[in-house]
C-alpha cells in the first residue's frame, strides 16, 4: 500500500510541474497508521532549514560588481 500511496503523491507532483507549471510543496510524509499526509510548502524558510542556511541567505540576490559596457549616454 505505501507504494501505491507514494505512486499517488508522485503523481500529484508530475501533474503539479507539467500541467500547472508550478510546484507549491515538497517532503511529502505518509502515515498508513493513521491515515494521515503531510506536505512542506516551499517557502523561504523551509529552503533555508534544508540548506542550513539564514533565510537572507535565500531570499537576498548579491550585488553585482560588473557594470554595463556600451549603451547610449
Amino acid at each position: 500500500m505505501v507504494n501505491q500511496a507514494m505512486a499517488a503523491v508522485a503523481g500529484q507532483y508530475l501533474h503539479q510541474l507539467v500541467i500547472a507549471r508550478q510546484i507549491t510543496t515538497c517532503e511529502t510524509a505518509l502515515d498508513l497508521a493513521t491515515l494521515t499526509m503531510r506536505s512542506t510548502p516551499i517557502t523561504a524558510e523551509s529552503i533555508a532549514a534544508a540548506g542550513d542556511l539564514a533565510v537572507a541567505d535565500v531570499t537576498t540576490l548579491p550585488e553585482t560588481t560588473t557594470k554595463r559596457k556600451g549603451g547610449r549616454s
